[in-house]
């Protein structure tokens, strides 16, 4: 998630601040008489909050004046049946953030140091440290030996497919991942092997790594993840593979070539040689006729 839109920012120390800008449905009251402090940004995020727990603005209305007449009163609820899943926690973050006094309004230190966060951290640390699916774990260990043609075209099946598909690889995803970058490297993988007892050694994680993706980094992104781990089969079909084979055969002429190719893995920004790619070529190019038709794909 990223915060944008910071052209109405301000660098503040004590000084108060006087002019009246912002959107009415997060804008904080004491904004509104024109002499407001720092403060005003935890009434802005608690709306944010609250909007992203429920899917409702906690002021709503027609117009921007009802709007600040709720704002100004505070006038919200937690009546949404929405807020039924919502644990109790969360709501008394935001009760803090919401309050119209300023004073009495939690400042970042008193948000971050909330029993939420704590909450919140002990269930990302429980999620990081649960066990890997030890059918995923199998699947990272048989796309060993994968040439470079196949895990760029299984990459592109990745790409192809809907979002919902991948629901319960994304979660064993973020089981990996357990900083949130967005990728997993050696120390993610290996503690997941240990707790799963896979008897993978320590040694072998890097092998594993770089078997995963074409570009050594040494660490693993979701899209190279998901084409490890996937079961292809469940997802491949006529249609799915047609549209891959398209992607290499971009002058369209029904074969995919060394020029096809080189072309193809430059836009992905995979760095090949000639060789490379010509070996590609002398492997899946089944009649000897120096291309690739879609049968031999």
């Amino acid at each position: 998630m990223k915060l944008i839109d910071f052209g109405l920012s301000k660098q503040v120390k004590f000084k108060k601040m006087k002019t009246i800008v912002g959107t009415p449905y997060y804008i904080a009251p004491e904004v509104l008489t024109g002499k407001y402090g720092v403060k005003c940004d935890i009434w802005s995020l608690g709306v944010i909050m609250y909007i992203l727990l429920s899917g409702y603005l906690p002021f709503p209305g027609n117009n921007a004046i009802k709007v600040f007449v709720k704002v100004r009163s505070a006038d919200y609820n937690f009546d949404q049946k929405e807020w039924s899943k919502v644990s109790p926690e969360a709501i008394d973050l935001i009760k803090n953030m919401l309050m119209v006094d300023t004073r009495k309004r939690y400042n970042a230190e008193q948000c971050l140091n909330h029993k939420w966060f704590d909450i919140s951290d002990k269930i990302m640390s429980d999620s990081s440290t649960s066990s890997l699916d030890s059918s995923i774990i199998q699947n990272l260990m048989n796309f060993k030996g994968a040439s470079n043609f196949k895990k760029t075209a299984i990459n592109l099946l990745v790409k192809s497919l809907n979002f919902e598909e991948f629901e319960i690889l994304r979660e064993q995803f973020e089981k990996l991942d357990s900083d949130g970058t967005g990728q997993v490297d050696a120390t993610e993988l290996t503690l997941a092997f240990k707790n799963l007892d896979s008897g993978v050694p320590e040694a072998k994680v890097d092998l594993v790594i770089k078997e995963m993706h074409i570009v050594e980094d040494n660490k693993i992104n979701y899209t190279e993840f998901l084409a490890a781990s996937m079961t292809t089969g469940k997802f491949l079909n006529k249609d799915k593979l047609t549209t891959i084979f398209k992607e290499f055969d971009v002058d369209q002429s029904g074969y995919i070539t060394e020029e096809n190719l080189a072309e193809t893995f430059a836009k992905l920004d995979i760095p090949l040689t000639p060789s490379d790619i010509k070996a590609i070529i002398d492997t899946y190019d089944l009649m000897k006729d120096g291309k690739i038709s879609y049968e031999e794909f």
